[in-house]
């Protein structure tokens, strides 16, 4: 029996919080300089540049990299993200994801701003069957654009260089961005 994945759930709740959040708050406060953004806190959902590649080891044969829940400590010059993972796969396997992304400004404008930074995540696969728990480690190094809808809310998209050192099987280098399907979305609580 298959057993659902909590995913998709995860994001459309996180998605449902930031409409909400963003039909109750008044607008922000704005400072000079910087595109009119204070620092603040945001929530949101996230994937880096691992994800969704396709390749490599884990459980049931594929590479899985970090997309889950999002927490940002925006500080206006620099940003740190925290990214929260899991998913269930048919045959009962879990997978775990925490990741941790730095990113430091080096424009901005009134409703965007362009960022360069990296990241390092741990993706830990736990079998329920007859094999082995594996823990792979995910490295990137990426350039990162965001769009401000409103001075609240961002839609980011990323493009760099990862690396995936899985626990058993090959090392993997890539090089590649995040596409339509796989952006950030985040709401700022300034």
């Amino acid at each position: 029996m298959r057993k659902p994945s909590l995913l998709p759930l995860g994001l459309f709740v996180s998605l449902l919080l930031v409409a909400g959040a963003a039909w109750a708050q008044e607008p922000a406060p704005t400072a000079g300089g910087g595109g009119g953004r204070t620092a603040g806190l945001g929530l949101g959902v996230e994937t880096t540049l691992t994800s969704g590649l396709g390749f490599g080891a884990g459980v049931g044969g594929s590479l899985v990299g970090p997309t889950g829940a999002l927490f940002v400590y925006d500080a206006g010059r620099f940003r740190v993200h925290g990214l929260l993972g899991f998913a269930s796969e048919e045959n009962d396997d879990d997978i775990y994801a925490l990741a941790g992304r730095f990113f430091f400004n080096l424009h901005q404008g009134t409703g965007s701003d362009f960022a360069l930074g990296g990241g390092l995540a741990i993706v830990h696969f736990s079998n329920d069957g007859p094999g082995p728990d594996l823990t792979d480690i995910h490295l990137e190094g990426a350039a990162q654009l965001r769009a401000f809808l409103t001075p609240n809310v961002a839609l980011s998209a990323s493009l760099g260089l990862a690396l995936v050192i899985p626990d058993e099987g090959n090392t993997v280098i890539a090089f590649g961005g995040q596409l339509a399907a796989s952006f950030g979305m985040v709401y700022f609580f300034y």
